[in-house]
C-alpha cells in the first residue's frame, strides 16, 4: 500500500500515515496475508493441488481483494485443467 485510504497520504515506516495520523498496521497485516495466500493458490495449482487451491484463493479474497485471485478462482470453478508440465518440458 502506498497512499493513506483516508486521506490518500503517505504512509511512514511504522504503519501510520504521516498526513492524517491513521494506525494502518493491521490493514497492511492484512493486505500481506492476502498476497501470501495467492502466493500458495498459485504454487498448488502449479503442483496440480486444484482444490487446495481453491481454497487458498477463497482465503486469499477475504484478506484482500485482488483481481488475479478472482480470475483464477473462476478459472478453477468453470474446469480449467492446471497445466500439464511435464508435458511442456518434453
Amino acid at each position: 500500500m502506498e497512499r493513506c485510504p483516508i486521506c490518500r497520504g503517505s504512509i511512514g515506516e511504522e504503519g501510520r500515515c504521516l498526513r492524517c495520523g491513521a494506525d494502518l498496521e493491521l490493514v497492511m497485516q492484512a493486505r500481506r496475508r492476502g498476497e501470501a495466500l495467492l502466493q500458495q493458490a498459485v504454487v498448488q495449482i502449479l503442483a496440480g493441488h486444484r482444490s487446495e487451491a481453491m481454497e487458498s484463493l477463497r482465503r486469499s479474497r477475504l484478506w484482500h481483494r485482488r483481481p488475479l485471485a478472482g480470475w483464477l478462482l473462476r478459472l478453477l470453478q468453470d474446469g480449467a485443467a492446471a497445466p500439464d508440465h511435464q508435458a511442456m518440458l518434453e
